[in-house]
């Protein structure tokens, strides 16, 4: 057996709302890598959703823009993020819950955050009982052929550190890679293993990861396979383990990475939602925000003057860049 790593983030473009960041971990049988896991796994799980109006027992698990958007809503990304958490043994009830059990380490400032005690669901629009179903049916199947989804982790960083981290590094790529990297680590160390794979999506198009790896991951020589505009290989060995870190366009293709990116957007929403659901107790008609240039500016202007008078300092809430 052997693991399977894969990372991916939501929110590192926004103004407002946090930057989340997720990896999951897979112990899998040797003859199977993260590109085989949607065929080993093709009685339970699929890569693209249904088409409209048709029923699938099969459990989507994907690239979470191919899940998610305002016009499709939040239920099929919903199912799938809560069913695989359920795999890993969450019992979330409400976003507060999950940030605790993802392992975000909300700083004691951002847990003061009014919006935080916002009672956001979880699950949010789906049934909880079809939540239970999915993970049944994707526990049995996982069971089936001897692959084990292990762990889901994250970290969620609200604007005050993440104007903190790109001070100190000097970019959003950075801190996206310092996020990413430490997260990586924590999920390595935790491994028996000694074949570890990784893949990751490209960070702000950089090409090279190997001083990034070297900083955040590993303590040796990192061996530089192939560095390229599609896809930036790297491996490292010691006495105890063998690992491959591959950062790659598209890397969302792969099923650890697909459900990473999942997690992230889905923990993204729901913060989003507790968000906008606090500022519209204050300004009624005011509209909803996902955060993004432009509306974000939007919403600022809207909501400074009642922020200043709940003395709600800017850096809290909006990020600088």
């Amino acid at each position: 057996m052997h693991r399977c790593l894969g990372t991916d983030e939501a929110g590192y473009g926004p103004s407002l709302g946090p930057l989340v960041v997720s990896a999951t971990s897979w112990r899998v049988p040797d003859d199977v890598d993260d590109a085989g896991l949607y065929r080993a796994l093709r009685k339970v799980v699929s890569a693209e959703p249904p088409a409209p109006g048709v029923k699938s027992r099969r459990l989507t698990l994907a690239d979470s823009k191919a899940l998610y958007s305002p016009a499709l809503g939040l239920a099929r990304l919903e199912l799938g993020a809560l069913a695989a958490l359920r795999v890993c043994g969450f019992r979330t009830t409400n976003l507060a819950e999950l940030l605790v059990e993802l392992a975000t380490g909300v700083s004691a400032e951002e847990a003061t955050l009014p919006w935080h005690a916002v009672g956001v669901p979880v699950p949010l629009v789906c049934d909880s009982a079809e939540v239970d179903r999915a993970a049944d049916r994707l526990a049995r199947g996982l069971a089936e052929v001897q692959i084990e989804l292990t762990a889901v982790a994250g970290r969620v960083v609200f604007p005050h550190e993440f104007n903190t981290l790109v001070e100190t590094l000097g970019n959003k790529s950075n801190v996206l890679t310092c996020v990413t990297l430490g997260l990586v680590r924590s999920l390595v160390e935790a491994c028996d293993e000694t074949g570890i794979t990784v893949g990751c999506d490209k960070h702000g198009g950089r090409n090279s990861y190997a001083p990034a790896l070297q900083r955040y991951v590993v303590d040796g020589l990192v061996q530089t396979v192939c560095e390229g505009r599609d896809e930036s290989v790297y491996r490292f060995a010691d006495e105890r383990r063998c690992c491959e870190f591959a950062f790659r366009v598209g890397g969302e293709s792969r099923l650890p990475a697909a459900l990473a990116s999942m997690v992230s957007k889905y923990v993204r929403e729901l913060s989003m939602h507790a968000f906008n659901q606090f500022w519209r107790t204050h300004h009624p008609d005011l509209r909803p925000t996902a955060g993004y240039s432009g509306d974000a500016g939007r919403f600022r202007d809207s909501i400074a003057p009642t922020a200043a008078r709940l003395q709600l300092a800017e850096h809290r809430w909006w990020r600088n860049r």
